[in-house]
């Protein structure tokens, strides 16, 4: 096993069953694991990062029972929609296999390769797949430069915490676009992961608006696809959003929808304006100081300045860019 985590720790997120409050929940989304294709189940399975590791890499090949733990992750996969569609089979099972088509849409396990894209030779992949790899690595690294989003530190309930930084370029290619907000959302879903050694599922999301520009903002029609699509595949991720220095359409688009909101979305969102407000809504959640370095408490600013995109890129999805603390307890 590498020094990234050990196999005594990797087998405890492995060993994770999920947080199934009642038996009815649990038979429930057993069923809708069954009304899966193999395939499918596999697919639905690799929404965990530790599982998608147990199948592809050498040195994260644990031995247990492999169909179990397929069905055990698929089942993870679908309690999430379950929940999300407040225990409607019908509609579960409808947000279930739309994910499932996305996530074959985006490649998602091309996604994570794109830190190997230097030396996918020595890999058992099709040219073509090989070919996607490079292309969503040069997505990303063109991507990063008009708007960063980095697993930039933890909660104070070992969440990861994702950094997205207001875009600064208007051009836009609609397909890297959607790779951007994909591989975001999955390094912040897997660092969770790891780092609460899968006890828990959700992350917390940073939006800073200090320096918007509207113009520089993506096309409506893919802001919309992004919404759609990663709505779909991330139901139950988000435990808190912070949106710090909105634009005032946002805050008043934001006042006449909060009314038709439910209690859970109302309780995930936070909007601040100044330090102050983001001060307080910050510590709230995170032991600054600790556990989110690209924070400065001198006037509330966070920085992306001197991160190195090809090293974020580089790193395994789990880690955060600058290391908090081991993965490993």
């Amino acid at each position: 096993m590498t020094s990234i985590i050990d196999k005594d720790a990797f087998t405890t997120i492995l060993s994770e069953k999920g947080d199934f409050e009642t038996e009815d929940d649990e038979t429930a989304c057993r069923k809708l694991v069954n009304e899966l294709s193999p395939e499918q189940q596999s697919t639905a399975a690799k929404s965990s990062y530790a599982y998608w590791l147990s199948t592809v890499e050498d040195d994260f090949c644990i031995l247990l029972d492999r169909d179990e733990l397929k069905v055990q992750f698929a089942m993870r996969e679908a309690r999430r929609h379950y929940i999300g569609a407040n225990r409607d089979y019908e509609k579960a099972l409808k947000g279930l296999q739309e994910a499932i088509t996305y996530r074959e849409e985006f490649k998602i396990d091309l996604i994570r390769l794109i830190r190997k894209a230097a030396s996918l030779d020595e890999m058992d992949l099709t040219d073509d797949d090989k070919a996607t790899v490079r292309r969503y690595r040069g997505y990303l690294e063109k991507e990063f430069e008009n708007q960063m989003t980095v697993s930039g530190g933890l909660d104070k309930k070992d969440r990861a915490v994702a950094i997205r930084f207001s875009r600064k370029k208007p051009d836009t290619d609609m397909e890297a676009y959607l790779v951007g907000q994909v591989y975001g959302s999955e390094r912040a879903c897997a660092a969770t992961e790891f780092y609460t050694l899968g006890k828990l599922e959700k992350f917390v999301a940073i939006t800073e608006y200090a320096d918007y520009n509207s113009s520089n903002a993506p096309p409506m029609l893919s802001l919309r696809e992004m919404i759609v699509k990663t709505t779909c595949m991330y139901p139950e991720r988000l435990h808190k959003m912070v949106v710090t220095d909105p634009p005032f359409w946002m805050r008043t688009l934001f006042t006449l929808l909060y009314p038709l909101l439910s209690q859970a979305t109302k309780e995930k969102m936070v909007l601040t304006l100044g330090p102050a407000e983001k001060e307080k809504a910050v510590r709230e959640l995170i032991d600054v100081e600790s556990s989110l370095p690209m924070a400065s408490t001198a006037d509330w600013t966070m920085s992306y300045e001197g991160v190195d995109i090809q090293q974020y890129l580089d790193q395994h999805m789990h880690l955060t860019y600058i290391p908090i603390r081991s993965a490993i307890p």
